[in-house]
């Protein structure tokens, strides 16, 4: 290499920088596996994070997660949210957790599948404590049931009210209050209903209940089932699987297909295909409502996220990806905390909590001449710069979230880093507002 080209490289460095003032950022903190503050259980495969399937929190602000090959994970935060606890179960034979659901009493139950040898090994029940140093677990594989005493697959977890669980099953959909009472509804007992397996189950906040199996979906109204079939009128979905029920905003029940979304309202149903959230990549894999009851909306295939968002007075469509925001592409489930806040879990970098939204339209000419960045002839040598003395809280951060440094300079101080090659994120905070811009390293 030329030694010219080091400096050369440096200034180009420079000139990659943008201005955050006409560029929209989502923030995020994140939770990896690979930093000492605020860490993530590591994968039981090396030094990565765990790999998330799917994110619950309990009527608390408590996250249970369950994972691929990594087992249970149970995350809280301790007094006046001062540092953070997580505790790993990994008793169960496969270790990967596709559903999790607390019920509101110390049972939390979930679902155990060895993807490896295609084999479902059961649904277990565990007595939650706030030490878990030895955790009360049961598998249930019985059910109080004459003509079925072997506890089918289970597909999906529901609950109504406080302390009936719902589950659906190869054998239909099973109702049990979580100590000893079973119940069963399928086609050999309940009309309406068509066909044995049942895959999908969600419940309203009144009690209704909304099953999912191949092209149907049905709805308990009374003591009778009623059937929609998403393959006629006025659906006409064609070669379609259900992926997902969910129950949204005002007990709106969201039905996630492989070509599109079913809203369901009490006296009407429509369909609002993929592309209308997403021009392409854009096969649904998982949706949470934050506390206003706004849909954020993960996809398949790197494809992001989008979410509805309110605050400047109307429903805005926003999204968010790796050119962004710290989040990486392959976005894994999505969850809903108590506080409202939103949950982003992935396949491999951890999890992340959103913070808030720059807009791309802010003109603060002020601000504008805020962060100070040139290059050193060193390679890898940048020199920052505070020189308005407006912004505060400055830190370097790598592009997956995570704290690289923080920064201490006032006036006309500069601070001199050496980083390794890669892109970089600078932030720094002004009257309440974040302004972010990214930094190049050659």
């Amino acid at each position: 290499m030329p030694k010219s080209q080091p400096l050369f490289l440096a200034i180009l460095a420079c000139l990659c920088w943008f201005n955050p003032a006409f560029g929209q950022y989502f923030d995020f903190t994140s939770y990896t596996g690979n930093v000492k503050k605020n860490t993530f259980p590591k994968s039981a495969f090396g030094d990565e994070s765990a790999t998330i399937r799917h994110m619950h929190f309990d009527n608390g602000d408590t996250l249970w997660a369950g994972t691929y090959k990594s087992g249970l994970i149970k995350w809280w935060k301790g007094p006046s949210n001062l540092a953070t606890y997580w505790w790993i179960m990994d008793q169960t034979p496969g270790k990967e957790i596709y559903h999790v659901l607390r019920l509101n009493q110390k049972w939390v139950f979930y679902t155990d599948f060895n993807s490896f040898t295609n084999e479902y090994t059961g649904l277990y029940q565990l007595k939650s404590r706030t030490v878990m140093k030895e955790p009360k677990l049961t598998k249930i594989a019985f059910v109080g049931d004459s003509t079925a005493p072997l506890l089918p697959r289970v597909h999906s977890l529901a609950a109504v009210g406080d302390t009936t669980l719902l589950m659906a099953t190869d054998s239909g959909l099973y109702l049990f209050d979580g100590k000893s009472k079973w119940r069963r509804r399928n086609k050999g007992n309940v009309k309406n209903i068509t066909e044995w397996k049942i895959d999908h189950v969600t419940a309203t906040s009144t009690g209704g209940i909304y099953l999912g199996s191949q092209t149907n979906v049905y709805r308990l109204l009374g003591s009778n089932w009623e059937r929609l079939d998403l393959s006629k009128e006025p659906f006409n979905l064609k070669k379609f699987n259900i992926k997902k029920m969910l129950t949204g905003y005002m007990d709106t029940i969201w039905v996630v297909t492989n070509l599109g979304v079913v809203k369901i309202h009490n006296d009407t149903s429509f369909f609002v295909p993929n592309h209308w959230f997403k021009p392409t990549l854009n096969e649904i894999k998982d949706i949470a409502f934050d506390k206003d009851g706004n849909p954020w909306i993960a996809f398949e295939f790197n494809g992001g996220i989008v979410f509805q968002d309110m605050d400047e007075g109307k429903k805005v469509w926003r999204r968010v990806n790796s050119t962004n925001s710290p989040l990486p592409d392959e976005v894994a489930a999505l969850a809903c905390d108590a506080r409202g806040h939103m949950w982003v879990g992935t396949d491999n970098n951890g999890m992340f909590e959103y913070l808030s939204y720059t807009p791309g339209n802010v003109a603060e000419p002020l601000l504008l001449q805020s962060f100070e960045v040139y290059p050193n002839p060193a390679p890898g040598e940048v020199s920052i710069g505070n020189p308005s003395d407006k912004l505060a809280h400055i830190a370097v951060y790598d592009v997956s979230g995570n704290l690289v440094v923080e920064l201490d300079v006032k006036g006309r101080e500069t601070q001199t880093l050496r980083l390794t090659p890669g892109l970089y994120l600078l932030k720094g905070q002004a009257n309440g507002a974040i302004w972010a811009s990214k930094i190049a390293i050659y």
